[in-house]
């Protein structure tokens, strides 16, 4: 099976039409340092900056320890769009422009900056713990909204 087909249901069209999120199988990597000091690399890495580098430079890193990196994570069933969604730029500036499809995803985020849920029941931020790895977020927001209906 091609790296495409398994990375194609992860794939949300965005404004810009390149996927969110693509890895891939890595070759076999050979390193100086022992392998016990590389599984401790790879199961504690100390920063998401270190992290963001790590993965840069070699995908055998992600592939052993699938981590994405994102600076926020906003859910809200009311806006624009529907489900999750982070900003496309390094800082998180509010625009929500790439949606995430978290059911069955194969990796964990690992969030920066602002985790922001608006949500009536409650079930979103159920679903959402198991998949974060981290949250060094600032500011987290969780607010209840309640659509009016006509009576």
């Amino acid at each position: 099976m091609d790296i495409t087909e398994k990375v194609a249901p992860l794939a949300i069209a965005n404004h810009r039409k390149t996927p969110v999120f693509v890895h891939g199988s890595s070759k076999r990597q050979y390193y100086a340092f022992p392998k016990f000091v590389m599984d401790y690399i790879l199961k504690n890495p100390k920063s998401s900056k270190l992290w963001k580098k790590l993965i840069q430079t070699c995908k055998w890193f992600f592939d052993k320890n699938p981590i994405v990196v994102i600076p926020c994570l906003h859910f809200n069933k009311f806006y624009k769009i529907d489900g999750f969604s982070t900003c496309s730029t390094q800082q998180c500036n509010d625009v929500r422009d790439r949606p995430i499809k978290l059911i069955n995803a194969p990796f964990k985020l690992w969030i920066t900056e602002l985790l922001e849920i608006v949500d009536l029941g409650g079930a979103a931020a159920k679903s959402l713990i198991p998949r974060i790895y981290k949250c060094d977020a600032e500011d987290i927001r969780r607010r209840q909204s309640y659509v009016p209906t006509k009576v």
